[in-house]
């Protein structure tokens, strides 16, 4: 005959409790790791550099100047780029040494500084950048000669195809420092 104990008895609550803490503990820790998993994925991932710029002589006092930037949807869904809002600005740099140039934080003080804005999707009517592929958007604008400025490459995810819960959008944004120095001509030896 079984011993029945009052300690026996509690041993044995206690285990069953413990065993159904424990697999819903595991269960809960799994599903939320799942979710949490779905929930980033939902998150556009994009990396963007640039490459140096390729300055060609226009004239005597200007040169076309290509700006390429190269981004890579390192994320797991397609990235849909909002091809009206997505732009390049140039700003002519100036200022005393140690200032800070911020397009973002500055606008008022950059605006005359403004060279242009560029919008190199605009009219696509989509673009996408599919899951670890590469895109290259090119900018080409005629600047003047022996001058430093800062270029802005601004991409936004279209806000119907990423929701972000509120009223921005992902935005991803890369920017560039570079001189108008034109291309110095190669003088060719004429001596015999």
């Amino acid at each position: 005959m079984p011993d029945v104990t009052l300690a026996g008895e509690v041993k044995d609550w206690l285990t069953s409790v413990g065993i159904v803490i424990g697999g819903g503990w595991a269960v809960w820790r799994f599903g939320h790791a799942e979710w949490l998993r779905h929930e980033a994925e939902r998150i556009p991932s994009l990396e963007g550099s640039s490459s140096t710029p390729e300055i060609c002589g226009f004239g005597d006092d200007r040169v076309a100047v290509s700006l390429r930037w190269n981004w890579r949807n390192a994320g797991t869904k397609p990235l849909h780029v909002d091809d009206d809002s997505s732009f390049v600005e140039i700003y002519r740099l100036a200022g005393e040494i140690g200032n800070f140039v911020d397009p973002r934080q500055q606008e008022e003080t950059l605006t005359p500084l403004k060279v242009g804005v560029h919008h190199p999707l605009r009219g696509y009517g989509f673009y996408v950048l599919e899951p670890n592929t590469n895109s290259s958007l090119l900018t080409v604008s005629i600047l003047p000669v022996d001058e430093a400025f800062i270029a802005r490459h601004v991409l936004y995810a279209k806000r119907e195809e990423h929701p972000t819960g509120d009223e921005w959008p992902y935005s991803w944004e890369r920017w560039q420092v570079f001189r108008t120095d034109a291309p110095s001509r190669i003088e060719t030896d004429t001596r015999t």
